[in-house]
């Protein structure tokens, strides 16, 4: 499925693939945050939001950011970072030598 349904607001560029995604991510254009983080004060509008946060600063004080060796992109967990590096892998595939 194509990601066709783009946002819109403000500029916004972000590309869904259901309708629903869209107009889910376009209220959040729309509403300031309900739930704050206690540690970085960044804001929520869904309780799940803030939940899944407040993991990844549990998670950075127990273990260290991993980064991608080429282009240093930060990552809170090593299967994050290898999901990614394959997208250098599948540009590299793509070069062809003349």
């Amino acid at each position: 499925m194509d990601r066709h349904h783009v946002c819109g607001i403000s500029g916004c560029q972000r590309r869904f693939k259901t309708l629903y995604n869209v107009n889910r991510h376009r209220d959040r254009h729309k509403e300031s945050g309900k739930y704050k983080c206690e540690k970085c004060d960044k804001t929520f509008i869904e309780m799940s939001s803030l939940s899944n946060h407040r993991r990844r600063h549990t998670y950075s004080q127990t273990y260290p950011p991993i980064s991608c060796d080429i282009c240093d992109k930060i990552f809170t967990r090593t299967s994050y970072m290898l999901q990614h590096r394959k997208i250098h892998d599948l540009q590299d595939s793509k070069i062809v030598t003349l």
